[in-house]
């Protein structure tokens, strides 16, 4: 008897031995970051798990999107990379021993599409407005004020009566007997300017309103800056660029009403922890390493710089002043140290999908040596080129650096037929009023539209542990883009403040290259295209000499 009860007993203990209890698998980590962010959003997750039987474990991460999901091994740390389009999802883990143990797990992930600040100008091609004129005050009449004020002499604005045409023989010899000379129309319905005989404005004016060729003549009043920024750099490093551009007079010009673009800085990234920076900068996307924070690796100021140009903070008694004086935003777009046609088309695309309105290229296609931008004339990369037709043709404005090697052609996407080209100049020599020439590195060629300052031009900086305010000063075509493209958007938001709508690419080309400053050789030329970019010709509502409005 006590033989079968052993033989029972070891059988039992077989079975036990053979069927033990299955231990479920455990989640040690189940992370995502980031879970909230600008799409497309680049998720990480991080996953890993234990089986206290020492079984082989796999894993299902279910992304919650639709897509399909991932299976793996799992049990040490490993990490998942998800893109995520607009939306929020529930990526969900599950883990499995294969022996009917599982364990699961949750997370929440939200992707935004991003929208620009309120006040920014309305995204290009979203404008479908009739324009209406505001109610208004009754006309003028009678004589503007002649003592006291700075005008331009021999030149008054002459405010015809209903009904006088230009077109009249009439009007034309009552224009010869008072010995007028019809200069360009100063852009208001009914107004005309004429050139007189300097110091005898005021009385030009009452022969004038007695003739009936007007009722109400005024001096084309001059206009100053109300204040010179306080920028503790302005003076000593940016004065003399600014006044070469006249852009603080342009300042001036700026017509209530305007709105705020915005700039895709397509660059290195943008620190937006700089003081001079931080209120200016939006939201961006890291095309180099795909994911929603375009913050620059240590070391590499070149976006930053180039950004500070455009949109540093103007008169908060620091640092730099930037050259749109607090109108425009900045869109930090990375697309370096991995920059390639699919990065930086992405980048074109992206931006034009979020409301920029300009796009800086400080950028160029190498050549086989890595050394000089390659000479794309007859063949542009057809992938960046499809991408900016389709800004260009949505109604944003791109604005490329021509290089920085002394070759006779332009560098592309400079080169491009969708973009503006800018090349360098030297500063002149304010002391003996020598205009700037061409900067001895930038290229040059047929392509060339405008040129802007490029030597001794100072940025931000990647503020650091020691330095949290750096600035620094660089030579370059990547500099010159980005006074273009200050005054480009300067032009955008002074044209929405007159119209309610927004100008074509064309539109911004044409203007800024008519109202550029010739610059030897006369003439449109290979050296420096059009000529200086001048802001206060291209802010010029009243005379708007240059066709801009």
């Amino acid at each position: 008897m006590y033989r079968k009860v052993g033989t029972a007993l070891l059988f039992l203990l077989f079975v036990l031995a053979g069927c033990r209890i299955n231990t479920p698998p455990e989640i040690v980590s189940f992370t995502a970051a980031p879970t909230t962010g600008y799409a497309p959003l680049s998720v990480q997750f991080t996953v890993s798990a234990l089986d206290p039987d020492g079984d082989t474990l796999s894993c299902t991460l279910n992304f919650g999107d639709g897509t399909t999901p991932a299976q793996f091994a799992c049990g040490s740390l490993l990490t998942v990379l998800h893109s995520y389009d607009v939306g929020s999802f529930t990526a969900t883990l599950t883990v499995s021993d294969g022996r009917g143990g599982t364990a699961s797990a949750g997370t929440q992930i939200t992707a935004s599409a991003p929208t620009p600040p309120a006040d920014a100008c309305p995204a290009p091609g979203s404008l479908s407005l009739a324009l209406q004129a505001p109610a208004g005050d009754a006309a003028p009449s009678g004589m503007g004020r002649f003592d006291g004020v700075a005008y331009v002499p021999g030149e008054l604005l002459v405010l015809r009566p209903d009904g006088v045409t230009l077109q009249s023989a009439e009007v034309a010899a009552l224009e010869a007997e008072l010995g007028l000379e019809r200069l360009s129309a100063p852009g208001l319905d009914g107004w005309i300017r004429y050139r007189t005989e300097a110091g005898g404005e005021a009385e030009a004016a009452r022969r004038i309103l007695a003739s009936g060729l007007g009722v109400y003549v005024q001096p084309n009043y001059r206009y100053g800056p109300l204040y010179t920024p306080n920028d503790t750099l302005f003076a000593t490093y940016q004065q003399d660029q600014f006044g070469l551009m006249q852009i603080t007079q342009g300042w001036d010009l700026l017509l209530s009403g305007g709105c705020r673009p915005v700039v895709g800085v397509i660059d290195s990234g943008v620190a937006n922890d700089h003081p001079d920076l931080a209120a200016h900068v939006i939201f961006g996307y890291d095309f180099s390493d795909g994911d929603d924070d375009p913050y620059p690796a240590a070391g590499d100021d070149h976006g930053t710089f180039v950004a500070s140009i455009v949109a540093a903070e103007t008169n908060n008694a620091q640092g730099m002043a930037g050259s749109t004086n607090n109108l425009a935003y900045v869109m930090p777009l990375k697309v370096f140290p991995n920059g390639t046609s699919a990065t930086i088309a992405d980048a074109v695309d992206w931006a034009r999908q979020r409301g920029a309105h300009v796009l800086n290229l400080s950028l160029c296609l190498l050549d086989s040596s890595g050394t000089a931008c390659a000479d794309m004339t007859a063949s542009p990369d057809a992938t960046i080129e499809a991408a900016l037709q389709a800004a260009y043709n949505q109604g944003v404005v791109s604005l490329a650096a021509s290089g920085n090697f002394n070759d006779s052609f332009v560098g592309y996407p400079a080169s491009s037929q969708y973009t503006i080209a800018v090349g360098a100049t030297d500063n002149g020599d304010p002391n003996t009023s020598t205009p700037p020439a061409r900067a001895s590195f930038s290229n040059y060629g047929s392509d060339l539209d405008v040129v802007a300052p490029g030597v001794n031009v100072i940025g931000a900086g990647i503020p650091t542990i020691n330095d949290a305010e750096p600035y620094l000063q660089g030579d370059g075509t990547s500099f010159a883009t980005p006074y273009a493209a200050g005054v480009a958007a300067l032009y955008i938001s002074q044209y929405y403040a007159k119209n309610a709508g927004l100008p074509t690419p064309g539109q911004v080309t044409t203007c800024l290259r008519s109202a550029a400053q010739d610059l030897d050789p006369a003439g449109v030329d290979v050296e420096t295209g059009a000529g200086l970019v001048r802001a206060d010709r291209v802010l010029d509502t009243v005379t708007n000499a240059y066709g801009c409005y």
